[in-house]
């Protein structure tokens, strides 16, 4: 297995491993859908969540004008090695970047490795990765979802599954997808509304279904940009571009669940960096419990980060 690799979420119900779960805090798996996690070392599991109140800038920054101009679609390698970014200048390359320090942005390095994807789509809108590095998700402004997978940290080893989604909803900003690869949410400019949407098939963007539940419509500021949420399901960050430059965070009362999802009032104020940020990643920091937020800015072709 690659390092930095592990085993993908199943469902099922492991005792053991929710009494692991529960000595790190927060829900055991048994109350996020009987997801067991990962048998992975302690200290490495990619759990967290997320309180954004107490969080900066951490002055460090990774610059993307070597490889992408315009930085849109953003997301970090589970262990925080990595990071890949795709944009619009090239408009059909995601680029994956190592990282000297682990979830350290100003460590960045040469690229390591591309994807091309101008068979599919050009300029993607957004992306994530599941949380074992394997399944890449590029979002089309259109609408629909490409899904692709290779070895976990070599994205020269990606290609596209001939798997996809279309949602039927155009003007598509942002995806974020459940750690157990069975819920996944789609950010849309129009009115700020995000959906929801199952996998029957966890982790196969082909099986989803749309959920029979009104979207949730983001109303707090204008020029929502991308979301992402935190791996134990409850909590939802939306980046606000345009005149706001700010990320707000949500809770999920209801673990992996838009239903009764309520702001928080609580914001990490990125307007003193990015310019025009597009792109929302997030990780569980150096540390193992805090988190770390990443945005990045089309305007200085920049990747900013919080702690």
């Amino acid at each position: 297995m690659a390092e930095g690799a592990f085993n993908r979420p199943v469902l099922g119900n492991a005792v053991g491993d929710n009494a692991f779960r529960q000595t790190l805090g927060g829900p055991m798996y048994s109350d996020i859908g009987g997801v067991t996690p990962p048998s992975i070392p302690a200290g490495t599991e990619q759990i967290y969540t997320v309180d954004m109140s107490s969080m900066d800038y951490a002055n460090k920054s990774a610059s993307t004008a070597l490889h992408q101009l315009t930085p849109k679609a953003l997301a970090v390698g589970a262990d925080g090695d990595f990071y890949l970014i795709s944009g619009t200048s090239p408009n059909n390359l995601v680029h994956e970047i190592p990282l000297g320090t682990n979830w350290d942005m100003s460590t960045f390095q040469a690229v390591s490795g591309t994807l091309n994807y101008s068979s599919q789509l050009t300029s993607a809108q957004g992306m994530d990765l599941s949380k074992d590095n394997t399944v890449l998700w590029l979002l089309k402004a259109s609408g629909e979802i490409y899904q692709y997978s290779g070895d976990a940290g070599d994205l020269d080893s990606f290609s596209y599954d001939s798997k996809t989604y279309d949602t039927e909803l155009i003007n598509g900003r942002g995806i974020a997808v459940s750690y157990d690869g069975t819920k996944w949410w789609y950010a849309r400019s129009t009115n700020g509304e995000i959906h929801q949407f199952t996998m029957s098939t966890p982790f196969d963007i082909s099986t989803s279904s749309k959920d029979a539940i009104d979207p949730f419509l983001f109303t707090t500021s204008t020029g929502l940009a991308d979301i992402n949420v935190t791996t134990d399901g409850t909590k939802f960050c939306v980046l606000a571009a345009s005149t706001t430059d700010k990320v707000f965070q949500h809770t999920m009362n209801t673990p992996n669940s838009l239903v009764g999802m309520t702001y928080d009032t609580v914001i990490l104020d990125s307007s003193n960096e990015a310019v025009s940020p597009d792109g929302l990643a997030m990780g569980n920091g150096a540390s193992g419990t805090a988190l770390t937020v990443y945005v990045t800015d089309g305007t200085t072709d920049k990747v900013f980060q919080y702690d």
